[in-house]
């Protein structure tokens, strides 16, 4: 999805039981039965919410329902009994009840962000962007820091056709979270959206020069013992390094990388982890990562990892073209040709690292029918026209099974770019963006390959259509995202979409439409995307 269609699905991760919990999360843990017996010695009202709860854990919805309903009769001012029941009239569905419960609650607690942020999310699933908004921009005034609300006061900002209250929400937000360079790129994508474009090129430029894809730790002694052979005095060196330095995310990915010379797995596999939890999109650790999972025959592990650095090359991507087409905007023609050849630049290492990515994948579905995978399956130093051959054939077929699956398309058209056939992999990004208009990497695949081509005026339409999206699109996108989030409605679009296919698998229907979810935000862009593609082909 583009990055604008991405930010309608920010903030809806939690549900009103995890939002509202804290209120009347805690007590006692037991059987329901245990708690009546104590209830009849000792009586009181915490005891019956706890009944209350203890049904709801147990699964007995209607039960649950009595109690905390009565309780909240008996005693309207008891804000642990209010939090559940609107919690609870959520998961059944009610969400007009749940609205209710909500709002007594507000009247008695007018101060806690948290239950202006789920009186906001019940109001979006009822269709009232209007209250929603004032709700989220309550929950703001009351918590600064309260992020969820920002991405969602942002969101029904853009489905109201108000992108500039959008814009100004996300430049509040990125004060808030300065370091998180999926917000600049948000920012200069609703900057573009509103016609700043020498600004919208700024914040892309700002995201390419704060991505660690190029950060080296270059040592002189470090080099020279490894030069020798002499890795274990190296580490000893660099761990030296990172003890007087601190913790940076370089310094740990080459003690990462050392241990994994030596062939130490947990000591590697540790410090990969530590640069990662400092900056979870750093390229080279994730690609050095892969790379040491395939040394330990963890192939499911590295796919992941390799499907990490994928989207992490995907965004930087993103932001290059970005700014290219920004700087167009603003007629500055030269500046902008110049940052395109950059993006047909990187895009080699995009490709590359997918399709290692599928070959891995294709090893793995082998496993799963034939046994445990062998590290022979992969042949180091072999032609890259025979490794993929293989790939090819089976992408091809699949393809041809099932010619109404974008991703499908989308892969055999990577496969293709690798093998130097640009012509043919534009014709599958092509039937991909057809089947599927808002496929980012699809159709940023098919411009660079089209400027590759010499078509350009071509190639720059299409980067355009990247970061111009129609209204009804941005609508379509925004009922998809706050839909998904109601308890059964993912699987009842998948039906939908089954009955007005002509191809009817609907496993594969649901996995197309898990991917589109994720690229809206709904799902952790970094392991879903690998686990969402084994799981298509597994069906």
């Amino acid at each position: 999805m583009s990055v604008l269609l991405e930010i309608l699905g920010r903030g809806l991760a939690e549900d009103l039981r995890a939002i509202l919990y804290p209120l009347y999360g805690g007590g006692a843990m037991s059987s329901v039965q245990a708690l009546k017996s104590q209830l009849y010695e000792q009586g009181g009202p915490e005891l019956e919410l706890q009944i209350g709860l203890a049904h709801w854990r147990e699964g007995q919805l209607d039960d649950a329902r009595q109690w905390l309903a009565t309780l909240c009769y008996r005693q309207g001012t008891a804000r642990a009994a209010l939090a559940a029941m609107a919690a609870l009239s959520e998961e059944r569905g009610n969400l007009r009840e749940a609205a209710e419960y909500l709002d007594t609650l507000a009247g008695i607690a007018p101060d806690v962000a948290g239950v202006q942020f789920a009186q906001g999310l019940t109001a979006e699933q009822l269709d009232q962007p209007e209250q929603a908004a004032g709700h989220f921009a309550r929950a703001i005034e009351i918590d600064e820091g309260h992020i969820s609300a920002h991405k969602r006061l942002a969101a029904v900002q853009l489905r109201l056709g108000k992108p500039r209250e959008a814009l100004a929400t996300y430049e509040a937000l990125r004060a808030i979270a300065a370091g998180d360079t999926h917000l600049r790129t948000s920012t200069g994508c609703l900057q573009f959206h509103c016609g700043d474009y020498r600004d919208a090129a700024e914040s892309f430029e700002v995201v390419i020069a704060l991505e660690p894809e190029n950060w080296a730790a270059d040592n002189e002694a470090v080099t020279e013992l490894v030069q020798r052979g002499q890795v274990r005095e190296a580490i000893a060196v660099a761990e030296a390094m990172l003890e007087d330095q601190g913790p940076f995310a370089d310094l740990h990915l080459q003690v990462a990388n050392l241990y994994s010379l030596v062939g130490d797995d947990e000591p590697a596999l540790s410090q990969y982890n530590e640069a990662l939890s400092i900056c979870p999109d750093y390229l080279e650790a994730l690609i050095k990562l892969a790379t040491h999972h395939l040394l330990f025959d963890r192939w499911e592990d590295s796919a992941e990892a390799f499907g990490r650095a994928a989207l992490c090359s995907e965004r930087l991507l993103v932001n290059y073209i970005g700014m290219g087409v920004s700087q167009a905007a603003a007629n500055d023609i030269q500046v902008a040709a110049r940052t395109l050849d950059l993006a047909s630049a990187v895009d080699p290492n995009s490709t590359l690292l997918l399709t290692q990515m599928i070959r891995l994948h294709r090893r793995l579905a082998q496993a799963a029918a034939f046994g445990e995978p062998s590290a022979g399956m992969i042949v180091p130093g072999e032609p890259l026209e025979r490794a993929l051959e293989p790939e090819l054939r089976c992408h091809m077929e699949r393809v041809a099974r099932q010619p109404l699956r974008p991703e499908g398309h989308f892969l055999l058209g990577v496969l293709l770019r690798s093998l130097g056939h640009p012509r043919q992999a534009a014709s599958e990004f092509v039937r991909t963006a057809r089947l599927h208009p808002t496929h980012v990497p699809a159709l940023i695949k098919l411009g660079l390959v089209l400027k590759e081509l010499e078509h350009d005026r071509l190639s720059a339409r299409i980067f355009h259509s990247l970061f111009s999206v129609p209204g009804e699109q941005i609508e379509a996108h925004y009922r998809l995202a706050v839909t998904s989030t109601q308890h059964g409605q993912v699987d009842e679009l998948a039906r939908r979409m089954a009955a007005r296919s002509e191809e009817k698998d609907l496993a594969d229907i649901r996995a197309d439409l898990a991917l589109s979810l994720q690229h809206m935000g709904l799902m952790d862009r970094g392991a879903s995307t690998w686990r969402a593609l084994r799981e298509t082909h597994r069906v």
